[in-house]
């Protein structure tokens, strides 16, 4: 072992440079994994810290979809008939409400602030200053959190903003919340909120009549698993759709345990990323100059060694750039600590820490290790003579061939058999039929396939290639015929490496792609769409609206927009099982048909997957019929002539029925719905549909315009953007006919 260790250090110390960047190297690896895990651990101890902190509650029932409405009314009367259950208070809460005075910093990428109608006799929690609600109208209480963001005192004018227009509030009370759990950047957690105030008053805002979307319990001691447990499976198979939660459970609501999972699966790529970073630190400085040394152990083997001491001597080696580089990295990890960089309280790695950063070292450095093991123990002393180099192989074994063939079927059958039902439920019999199950396992076994297939191909593009590269150079075939089989694993590994690199160079290509363009809008949709809730405007104004300035005459066109959710009959239908809970409803927008899709120039020029523009502008002055986008007829396995069906809004057990009569190309649907104030009762949506406007006007109740399509004029928008000074004036009080109106409100009887 003496001499073993002389010869280690003798290499080491002859090269000093090629050492340090190693154990350099492996430090950061490990200091990655110890950052990544330390963090969200102590976020996921701090987020269990702050709940226990919360409050009276113990669970919270709101909707599965984010952002609904409404819940369950019979679900909900079930449950606060429970016995366990020792106070119920059904709330309506906006997840995010517009603050349009005073001015409120943004959290994110989102502004505003989630606003709770209740009726509760008491705060959730303890009242930093101030007093409850005590029923008066026109009162609000807000968190600490908020008065910071807004600051804010008590007896201050509060000003927010809904679909059913401005809610003045003065604020009397701050509930003590001092800190946001992490994760939840933009709902609270469900029994809490940035401000409080009257339920009537925020279901008026809102635009909504009695929904109820939040209902917290008060349950008996020792109840709160038992009763979550026992309700949380009925809540899921409600309609619509709930999600019982325990004020405890870190994930509380669907926003907030999409976070937790997304955190997760990031610090699990993190994790393993790191972990292949310090391998290929470790192959890479054990593969330089392997030639040479592998005939240094040839010498070493022709005087004295044994295989197995030479095996010891490069696993020697391997165990110091692991251990060494992880004990720095524990360092480094400790320095970050104590710079109060990272989280509060914490001063040494934790066990957990500790070892899974242990864990990744010694998998890294054991993976790239073993080939060098493996290659140094096969040399044989006449190598030194210049022979072989102990990487050189005539051929891969004919069964990893074969192997890899079978492997790689395997993933496009999955896939082509993915619908049979008998074969889905063999997969389900294995855990892999549902999820990413089945597609998960297709591509690890096509990826380990291909890798075994990589020997046959690199030996048949070598008899391919060779003759075209000598020709093209002007050498002799000879010289060139083994170049690659002459040491085929190395040819083998190069071949990998460079697929592996460029497969996540295109790949990230392909994800950037569809995560870009499919939500960027072209020039087939008319410039501008105008949302002007909540009241809306009368038809009559509509050409008022044309002689603005830079308005294209003859581009104004109104539409009738509801966002009803899928009836639970078209949910339960075959084509539409697949449809997750935040995107159980349909934008559908209702349109003048002929000017939309019909004529020589149509406003809306969308290529038409099924039907034409003609037939389709008929049908859908001809009845309920519509058209939908290419993603929503292929996911939904949706043709011309089928059906699906909505309810409509705030009219209990009713529900309208619509026939596909076209199928279009819609690009950026979903960018252009997000941010335009048409999504009026969930975050999300599953697809744009267009239908005909006097029938949606007529089918929802809706009596005002309050969403418009229209063209402008570059040079004249340009002009009319000219200081008021240089016109001469200018009109002033907003768009015209933007009053209250007269009579009911914009949505008609229902007032959402």
């Amino acid at each position: 072992m003496n001499v073993l260790a002389k010869l280690f250090l003798a290499h080491a110390a002859r090269h000093r440079t090629r050492v340090a960047v190693t154990l350099a190297a492996v430090a950061i690896g490990t200091a990655g994994v110890g950052v990544s895990l330390q963090t969200l651990h102590r976020e996921h101890e701090r987020a269990e810290e702050l709940t226990r902190e919360m409050g009276r509650f113990d669970a919270v029932l709101k909707p599965a979809t984010m952002g609904g409405y409404d819940l369950d009314r019979r679900l909900i009367g079930e449950m606060k008939a429970d016995e366990d259950v020792v106070e119920a208070v059904e709330e309506i809460t906006i997840w995010q409400a517009r603050v349009l005075q005073p001015k409120v910093a943004r959290i994110g990428p989102f502004t505003g602030a989630s606003l709770r109608g209740t009726a509760a006799a008491v705060p959730p929690q303890e009242l930093a200053e101030g007093a409850w609600l005590s029923g008066n109208a026109g009162e609000a209480v807000i968190s600490t959190e908020f008065q910071k963001r807004a600051k804010l005192e008590l007896g201050d004018r509060l000003v927010m903003g809904g679909n059913g227009g401005a809610l003045p509030l003065k604020v009397v009370g701050v509930v003590r919340v001092e800190e946001r759990p992490p994760g939840q950047f933009v709902a609270w957690s469900p029994h809490l909120s940035d401000v409080w105030a009257a339920p009537d008053l925020v279901r008026k805002l809102a635009g909504l009549e009695d929904e109820v979307n939040a209902v917290s319990f008060v349950l008996k001691e020792g109840t709160v698993e038992g009763f979550v447990g026992k309700w949380a499976a009925e809540a899921e198979q409600a309609y619509p759709s709930g999600r019982l939660r325990s004020v405890l459970d870190p994930a509380m609501n669907s926003f907030d345990q999409e976070n937790s999972e997304m955190a997760d699966m990031l610090l699990g790529t993190s994790t393993v990323l790191w972990t292949m970073a310090i391998g290929f630190v470790v192959f890479l400085s054990l593969g330089i100059g392997m030639r040479g040394r592998l005939r240094q152990v040839a010498i070493l083997r022709a005087l004295a060694m044994t295989r197995g001491q030479t095996a010891m001597l490069i696993s020697m080696e391997i165990a110091v750039f692991a251990l060494a580089g992880w004990l720095l990295g524990l360092l480094l990890i400790e320095v970050w600590l104590l710079s109060g960089m990272g989280p509060r309280g914490i001063r040494v790695p934790d066990a957990l820490v500790t070892g899974v950063s242990l864990l990744c070292v010694v998998a890294g450095a054991v993976a790239a290790g073993l080939p060098a093991v493996w290659r140094g123990t096969r040399i044989a002393p006449a190598d030194i003579l210049g022979g072989r180099d102990g990487g050189r192989a005539a051929a891969a074994p004919r069964w990893m061939t074969v192997a890899g063939v079978v492997l790689v079927v395997v993933n496009p059958l999955l896939i082509l058999a993915g619908s049979n039902e008998s074969v889905r439920a063999v997969l389900e019999v294995f855990q892999i039929g549902r999820g990413f199950g089945a597609p998960l396992l297709g591509s690890a076994l096509m990826i380990v396939g291909l890798g075994m297939l990589t020997p046959a191909v690199v030996c048949l593009a070598e008899r391919l290639f060779t003759p075209v590269t000598a020709a093209a150079v002007g050498l002799d075939q000879r010289f060139l015929r083994q170049q690659l089989s002459g040491s085929l694993w190395r040819s083998v590994g190069t071949t990998v490496a460079q697929a592996a690199g460029l497969s996540l160079y295109i790949t990230s290509l392909i994800w950037g792609f569809s995560m870009l363009v499919p939500f960027m809008p072209n020039d087939d949709l008319p410039r501008v769409q105008v949302t002007m809730t909540p009241h809306g405007i009368p038809e009559e104004a509509l050409g008022e609206i044309e002689e603005l300035p830079g308005v294209v005459p003859g581009s104004v066109m109104a539409t009738a927009l509801e966002h009803p959710r899928l009836s639970r009959e078209t949910l339960e239908s075959p084509g539409f099982a697949h449809v997750v809970h935040d995107q159980e409803h349909v934008l559908v927008m209702g349109l003048d048909a002929e000017k939309a899709f019909g004529g020589k120039d149509p406003a809306f020029d969308l290529q038409f997957i099924a039907g034409d523009r003609e037939t389709v502008a008929a049908k859908l002055k001809d009845g309920r019929y519509c058209v939908i986008p290419d993603h929503f007829a292929v996911q939904c396995k949706l043709g011309i002539g089928d059906v699906f069906s909505v309810d409509v809004p705030g009219r209990k057990g009713e529900s309208i029925a619509y026939t596909v009569a076209g199928v279009i190309d819609l690009p950026g649907w979903n960018w252009l719905t997000k941010f335009s104030g048409v999504r009026t009762r969930a975050v999300r949506a599953l697809a744009l549909v267009f239908t005909d406007r006097e029938q949606a006007m007529a089918d929802y109740g809706l009596e005002r315009v309050t969403h418009l399509w229209l063209e402008v004029d570059e040079q004249k928008l340009a002009a009319a953007k000219a200081p008021v000074t240089e016109r001469g004036g200018g009109r002033s009080g907003g768009m015209p006919g933007a009053g209250p109106p007269s009579g009911k409100g914009g949505r008609g009887g229902r007032g959402g």
